[in-house]
């Protein structure tokens, strides 16, 4: 618990800093509050009312959520502006980056390397890019987004095992397993598979815990515009460690969304993707039939 603590205080003491040398938090407390509210207070309150929102959205299993409805939270606890509250986040989040806490999934183009952290933009607010932690490369989002792996999806003689959950009705749930050396196309199908879904729409994964859509990951569809495609991954690329979570996104009319969860990987060869284990009737894909 005292490390815990000794964590929490060293970020409080770094967003503070972060805070005075920018310039608007302390003045925004000094035109709303004079010299009734100390900036050290200011900041620990933010951080630690936004440690409680994600203990909260885990307790409740919730992997969706917006930035207003973080900011909100901690805006109705304290009354404090949600520029503010948003200004002080990203310094908590430029702690973490310090601390090398935001991972990159994906490879260097140069050395090949699938260590990858998400920096801090110096001298620029809310922005970031990607660094080798081999080489040192340095990418831009869209730079390392748009590089196209020439592999296809192989068979291996190793499986993992994906725990898909709709967003629909909590406790409905099926568990995947897929051949290590298969696209996230083809995660995609045995997905809609699992769920009696047709394959008549398009689809994106967001490679992000908390579920984020901008400024993440994110694969698409063959067919979809965007890229990197789905079908130019593999999913052996990914350091998937059990527990990690990400998106899958599913008809961007419905948005059907689903919580992707690793379970574990087995020593099995798995020719075709096939459903072990599964909880909750399906739901109806589309809305008239609800």
């Amino acid at each position: 618990m005292e490390n815990e603590n000794d964590y929490l205080q060293q970020k409080v003491n770094y967003v503070r800093e972060r805070a005075l040398v920018e310039g608007s938090v302390p003045q925004y407390i000094k035109q709303e509050y004079g010299d009734k509210l100390d900036i050290n207070i200011f900041v620990s309150n933010i951080i630690c009312f936004h440690e409680e929102f994600l203990d909260k959205i885990e307790t409740e299993n919730i992997f969706m959520y917006s930035n207003d409805e973080e900011h909100n939270y901690i805006a109705e606890r304290t009354n404090y502006s949600t520029k503010m509250i948003e200004l002080v986040l990203w310094f908590d989040e430029c702690f973490q980056m310090k601390m090398d806490c935001n991972t990159y999934q994906a490879n260097c183009k140069q050395c090949g390397c699938g260590e990858l952290y998400i920096r801090e933009e110096e001298g620029e607010l809310f922005s970031t890019y990607i660094e080798c932690a081999s080489c040192g490369k340095k990418y831009s989002f869209e730079d390392i987004d748009s590089y196209e792996s020439p592999k296809k999806g192989t068979i291996t003689d190793k499986s993992y095992v994906f725990k898909a959950a709709t967003g629909y009705r909590k406790g409905i749930w099926r568990k995947i397993q897929i051949s290590t050396g298969a696209t996230l196309d083809e995660l995609s199908s045995a997905i809609l598979n699992a769920f009696s879904f047709d394959h008549d729409h398009l689809y994106a994964f967001y490679m992000d815990e908390k579920g984020r859509k901008y400024n993440v990951p994110t694969y698409y569809s063959p067919d979809f515009r965007e890229e990197p495609g789905a079908d130019s991954i593999i999913l052996q690329d990914f350091n998937f460690i059990a527990g990690t979570k990400f998106l899958y996104l599913y008809d961007f009319g419905d948005e059907w969304q689903f919580t992707i969860t690793f379970d574990k990987d087995v020593a099995e060869t798995t020719p075709h993707p096939i459903v072990v284990q599964s909880r909750g009737e399906a739901p109806e894909q589309y809305l008239n039939s609800r």
